[in-house]
């Protein structure tokens, strides 16, 4: 989990000049967003080893049968599948952000 969002809670904030416009701030903004989202995305499966090692040393003698099975598993990395979709879309809003900053430049 450190390893997943550390980075994201670094403090390396970029001021820009006093020549520089605002919109490009503005775009750098969004195009950090972009690149923090992507960083998440990519790191996320590296959370399924870690499932998977505690699905497979649970105990099978639960009282309930979901939480012995593979379905905790399986809906686990299916969840992960779909956060994995939404940050790939929230990417993408990002840069469509930036990209519509950095039209008005032109």
């Amino acid at each position: 989990m450190i390893y997943l969002f550390a980075p994201a809670l670094e403090v390396d904030r970029r001021r820009f000049g006093p020549g520089e416009p605002c919109a490009r701030f503005l775009g750098r903004q969004h195009e950090e967003r972009r690149s923090g989202y992507l960083r998440i995305r990519r790191r996320l499966f590296l959370l399924v080893p870690g499932i998977w090692a505690c699905w497979w040393g649970s105990p099978s003698s639960w009282p309930l049968t979901s939480h012995s099975g593979p379905w905790l598993f399986l809906s686990t990395v299916a969840v992960l599948i779909l956060v994995w979709i939404e940050f790939g879309k929230a990417a993408n809003k990002a840069a469509r952000e930036r990209d519509d900053v950095l039209r008005t430049l032109d």
